[in-house]
């Protein structure tokens, strides 16, 4: 029984193809590993098969009745949620199918032979997956889930906001498992969080920072942008990964009032980072302030290359560098 096919499956932002053409099939009983480096694609392509992002190019088509759980790290948990809250969520589309299925008894007053035995076959099917998640057994079930991994130690009455980061972790599995997901794709990081995570604001723009953006924000960083165009590849995947961002309309100049928020998002950055972009007149402004910040910053080594400005932008390096030290990078900085 195939329960997931994906054909001719294309993705990318901008000019970098992420993947292309990509086709397969996932039977019962199989399991599949998809291993990259980090930045690569991976949590692109576990959004786009359990639904969270639209693909360029292709189909995903899971079989009927077929549930996806995916342990996303960077889920967002409500502020006022308490953790009881978080893992009674778990059985919330048990109700809407509860709800079908009262609606089908409905419809059996009134249904021919032929419906009949349709809408008896579809009860059975719901009855069998209520039965299998345990729906009649709710509350017993989120108490012992939730002693099973810790959580009553913490306290299921507790704010989600209080929580650090292994106990949010914790919560988002305990909730997995309570779903009970026919498929659970599950993440495995090939490079170890950030055990300390950093603020990192980006200075990018048009498609220079996506991959640096995507990679800081796996390994457990919080990332800022700025300043970039509406509608730009580094806009957009900001857009996907919920990163602020000082953003202005498309094809626009940086105006001071947008650097101004641009320097206050470095100020309070513990690394800065100048992504290999194009500096013109247009967008020259987001080197201002640099010599101000307190953090680290780096320099794609390339920026000499891409200035526009007749020489400006080399002067304003040199300004730069007198009064605060820059580390150039090649690929990824290694901060």
């Amino acid at each position: 029984m195939s329960i997931l096919n994906v054909e001719h499956l294309t993705h990318g932002f901008g000019d970098r193809a992420i993947f292309q053409d990509v086709s397969f099939r996932l039977l019962k009983g199989e399991h599949i590993g998809l291993i990259g480096a980090n930045g690569e694609g991976k949590s692109t392509f576990m959004n786009i098969i359990t639904g969270k992002l639209t693909p360029d190019e292709g189909t995903v088509e899971w079989a009927k009745r077929v549930r996806a759980g995916y342990l996303d790290q960077h889920a967002v948990l409500e502020p006022g949620m308490t953790i009881r809250d978080v893992l009674n969520s778990a059985f919330q589309y048990l109700f809407e199918l509860e709800e079908s299925m009262n609606q089908m008894f409905d419809q059996m007053a009134t249904a021919d032979e032929d419906e009949m035995n349709r809408l008896l076959e579809e009860t059975a099917t719901i009855q069998e997956l209520l039965d299998h998640h345990d729906f009649y057994l709710i509350d017993t079930k989120v108490e012992e889930v939730g002693r099973a991994l810790g959580l009553e130690e913490i306290g299921l009455d507790r704010d989600v906001t209080e929580l650090s980061g292994g106990q949010r972790t914790k919560v988002l599995l305990a909730k997995l498992l309570l779903e009970k997901p026919e498929i659970i794709p599950i993440r495995v990081m090939d490079e170890e969080p950030a055990a300390s995570p950093l603020r990192i604001h980006v200075i990018c723009g048009d498609h220079g920072g996506v991959r640096l953006i995507e990679q800081l924000h796996n390994a457990g960083h919080h990332v800022s942008i700025g300043v970039v165009n509406w509608g730009s590849d580094d806009d957009e995947i900001c857009r996907y990964l919920d990163i602020p961002r000082v953003e202005i309309g498309a094809f626009q100049p940086v105006r001071p009032e947008d650097q101004d928020k641009n320097i206050q998002m470095m100020r309070e950055a513990d690394v800065v980072i100048v992504a290999d972009i194009p500096f013109g007149e247009a967008n020259i402004r987001n080197l201002d302030g640099l010599e101000q910040i307190p953090g680290r910053l780096y320099m794609h080594e390339n920026i000499r290359n891409r200035d526009f400005t007749d020489g400006k932008v080399e002067r304003r390096l040199k300004e730069i560098a007198m009064k605060k030290g820059i580390r150039f990078y090649s690929d990824i900085p290694e901060i």
